[in-house]
């Protein structure tokens, strides 16, 4: 295999040749740096000239920072509006100069990538009419530290092949275009659209929605015969990660066929009108879906329909909005845990850690606390990215050597650095776990390997072989976290990114069992957090994809129940448990939302808490086992995050009182002087003794982090299926109790 090679075209435009099977594959990154005279809700635009040839783009790969930018398109077009390095474009028109503007790719929050299906390609240069690609970024409100990000670039990377696909892809957008305005404190409200197909026939394979804060569930539909038959193509929660996701299968569009579109919002807890439009405030109602077609230049790669739908056009059961609640205002300040302002980390992040920690803070992924002590894992200078890892899994940079740095660090609860460890021995560290011995367990996707060291730093076990993805007994792909019963000492490992499934492991390393069985008809899909619940006898498994907390029997696998946590999104990232005399309490991050939560027993919110400008990307959380703090580490930010508990009685503040020393000296002065006098001055002393004795013992220590009053955890049942088989997975909140 040739080594990779890297040409140079333009500042923030490069373009990457790697062989890939039996085609080359062409990336081309197309990126708009950020300036600190970016306007919040401002729209701008780039242009990049494709190559000469014709060639096909087969996959999209996002490279956005989320705290900025509130959505993506990408564009194809003859000629681009401007040939500026970069121009506004919040306009349409502002878009291409020559030919129509084709939509190709659309992101939002926090979305992934897409890889279109095999034999289907958009096609650009020859007689496609795109000649230049155009990326449009709207950015959102901007953050109170936007100083920091100045410098940092924004964009996608679309890899391209020059060999011919049998068919063309295309997008088709349903998008309302005007509509009345919309209503305060209202539960549901319906905008629906419809236009009947008049071309070559397609076939959906992806669909994507997009709506702003009010919008909770749009549904895009094949209708067939005069509106008997309904098909739907896809459905999706635009408040979660706005990606493309497969469509319903084996549909097809022919001529004379309705597309409709149903976008349903929620105004409850909003107090004034909405508007359609174009700003964040604004709301919009867009479902788009990719589709394949014959490969001809008649083909048509991009249609769209703003009509507002038929009156006599029927759609489905109307939407109820069972599980609506209102966005979430993750600045809100009461709640049960506070921001820690002690914690010297609280204000420090990347590079800027190098004077109080003796490393820069690379990509943080993982923390774990035990009794006062804070473990950290970090990537140093290494990241991941769109160039880190091939089609088939392999790490493209084994060449580079380990991390130099230290990728292991241990700090004392005020975060203070107490020791560092792990240079040159990781490519890509993910996930850190520290067992009951306090042993560490740490996992490295580039390796696709899990290592054990003692807490003397000795490595004792390896499992996988490095630098070879696979699915066997011996192999993992991606491995992303590690839990260990105590009791046991078996090993669960997340294997993680590329196979979702959990795999057994006896203390000596030796293969036991693995689990990787649909849930409720729905496949695992990147498993990437493990936790144990010891006195319960289970295995919390975060099933980041599906937005969903399965549990499983830690004796034989077998499954529990299911939980999904709609203030949260689709995509759940981390969790950890506290286990207290309070009861059982849980805490969930996830990107792209700004806050953690704490749920209870019954899988009820408690709590959201957070940063003073909200989370960007946390990856990992960890409560102390003493149950006093919690922390959470971000990537991208590259942050170690410390929030402690509010004190109840105090409404928030978290103190604790202490007698005044100044009254103290003041006492200590008296006695000295009432010494010499007579026996009415020592009945006084002695009651002022037993005074301040009295006010000392009386003072309020902090409260705990839950109040006794919550329901203590109740018996879980086994999951039947059958029990909620008219429900759709994606509305449902808890399916039994947590």
């Amino acid at each position: 295999m040739r080594p990779v090679t890297v040409l140079i075209a333009v500042c923030s435009v490069f373009v990457v040749t790697i062989p890939i099977t039996t085609q080359q594959l062409t990336a081309l990154s197309i990126l708009i740096p950020f300036s600190n005279n970016t306007e919040s809700n401002e729209y701008q635009c780039k242009g990049m000239s494709v190559p000469l040839n014709a060639s096909y783009i087969v996959r999209f790969e996002p490279m956005i920072n989320t705290s900025l930018v509130h959505h993506m398109l990408l564009y194809g077009c003859q000629l681009p509006y401007s040939h500026d390095d970069v121009w506004d474009c919040k306009a349409m028109f502002k878009l291409c100069s020559v030919g129509q503007p084709y939509i190709l790719f659309g992101w939002g929050r926090n979305a992934s990538g897409v890889q279109l299906p095999n034999g289907v390609g958009f096609k650009v240069r020859g007689d496609s009419h795109i000649d230049w690609l155009i990326l449009q970024l709207h950015y959102a409100d901007m953050p109170k530290d936007v100083n920091q990000l100045s410098g940092s670039a924004n964009g996608l990377t679309v890899q391209l092949t020059y060999q011919p696909k049998p068919l063309l892809a295309g997008v088709y957008l349903l998008a309302a275009a005007t509509y009345k305005p919309f209503p305060p404190s209202t539960n549901v409200i319906n905008l629906d659209l419809a236009c009947q197909h008049s071309g070559d026939t397609i076939v959906p394979f992806a669909y994507r929605v997009h709506a702003h804060s009010l919008g909770v569930k749009i549904t895009g539909y094949v209708v067939k015969h005069g509106g008997e038959e309904w098909v739907e193509i896809g459905s999706g929660n635009p408040r979660n990660p706005q990606a493309f996701y497969p469509s319903t299968s084996n549909i097809t569009v022919t001529s004379g066929d309705y597309l409709a579109a149903r976008c349903v919002y929620s105004s409850i807890g909003i107090s004034h009108v909405t508007n359609l439009g174009s700003d964040t405030n604004d709301e919009m109602c867009n479902f788009y879906f990719m589709y394949s077609t014959h490969n001809d230049p008649s083909a048509v790669s991009f249609d769209q329909c703003s009509s507002p739908a038929p009156v006599d056009l029927e759609f489905p059961e109307p939407y109820t909005c069972p599980d609506i609640v209102p966005p979430i205002d993750w600045q809100k300040k009461e709640g049960l845990l506070s921001f820690d302002h002690h914690w010297i980390l609280n204000n420090v992040a990347g590079s800027a850690a190098l004077p109080l920690l003796g490393v820069a803070l690379g990509q943080v992924t993982a923390v774990q606390a035990r009794s006062g002590h804070v473990y950290v894992l970090h990537r140093g200078v290494a990241e991941w990215n769109t160039n880190s890892f091939n089609q088939s899994n392999y790490f493209l940079n084994v060449a580079d050597g380990p991390i130099k740095q230290s990728t292991v660090l241990e700090l004392n609860s005020s975060g203070h650095l107490i020791s560092q460890w792990g240079e040159n021995m990781f490519y890509m560290p993910h996930g850190l776990t520290i067992d009951s011995q306090l042993n560490y367990w740490i996992t490295d996707v580039a390796m696709h390997q899990v290592f054990k060291f003692t807490p003397q730093r000795e490595k004792i076990l390896e499992l996988g072989v490095a630098f070879s993805p696979g699915s066997d007994h011996n192999h993992f792909c991606k491995p992303a976290s590690v839990a260990v019963d105590s009791e046991t000492g078996v090993v669960f490992v997340a294997d993680g990114y590329c196979n979702s499934r959990i795999v057994l492991y006896s203390p000596a390393g030796e293969y036991l069992m693995e689990q990787n069985a649909a849930v409720n008809s729905i496949g695992l899909k990147v498993v990437h957090k493990l936790v144990i619940v010891e006195r319960l006898g289970q295995l919390l498994v975060v099933d980041r994809e599906n937005g969903r907390i399965l549990s499983y029997q830690l004796q034989n696998m077998h499954f529990l129940w299911s939980m999904t946590l709609p203030r949260l999104g689709r995509a759940i990232y981390s969790i950890d448990v506290n286990d207290s005399s309070s009861g059982l309490h849980m805490f969930a991050v996830a990107t792209p939302t700004k806050v953690g939560i704490t749920v209870d027993q019954s899988g009820v919110v408690l709590d959201q808490w957070g940063p003073p400008s909200g989370f960007i990307k946390p990856h990992d959380v960890a409560i102390d086992t003493d149950g006093s703090a919690v922390y959470v580490v971000e990537i991208g930010p590259n942050r170690i995050w410390k929030f402690v508990q509010r004190s109840v009685e105090t409404g928030g503040a978290n103190t604790t009182s202490e007698p005044d020393t100044s009254t103290l000296q003041v006492v200590a002065l008296l006695l000295t002087a009432m010494v010499v006098l007579v026996t009415i001055v020592i009945v006084t002393l002695t009651v002022k003794y037993c005074y301040y004795g009295n006010w000392s013992q009386s003072q309020k220590v902090p409260a705990l982090l839950y109040a006794n009053g919550h329901r203590r955890f109740s018996k879980v049942r086994t999951f039947d299926p059958d029990d909620v088989s008219d429900v759709d997975d994606e509305e449902l909140t808890v399916f039994t109790k947590f």
